[in-house]
């Protein structure tokens, strides 16, 4: 008997994830300081996770498959 593995989650939905806990953490996080107003807090979180979200989005898959420092190396390949 093998233990169950979790299915694999789409990679949009693990960015809107990682967007909506993150933006959560940081409106908290600015009412708990309270530095700016319910408001601003509200605005800072919708967009910081709106940012993360398009930053992992864009990013986060090239990390996981190392395609990163794939293309450097090939970019060196050519330069020399």
């Amino acid at each position: 008997m093998h233990i169950p593995r979790l299915p694999a989650l789409n990679h949009t939905l693990t960015s809107a994830l990682w967007g909506i806990g993150l933006g959560f953490f940081i409106w908290i996080g600015l009412l708990s300081v309270e530095i700016t107003s319910r408001l601003n807090a509200l605005l800072c979180g919708i967009v910081g996770g709106i940012v993360i979200f398009l930053y992992v989005l864009i990013f986060g898959d090239q990390f996981l498959t190392g395609r990163v420092r794939k293309r450097r190396r090939h970019h060196h390949q050519h330069k020399s």
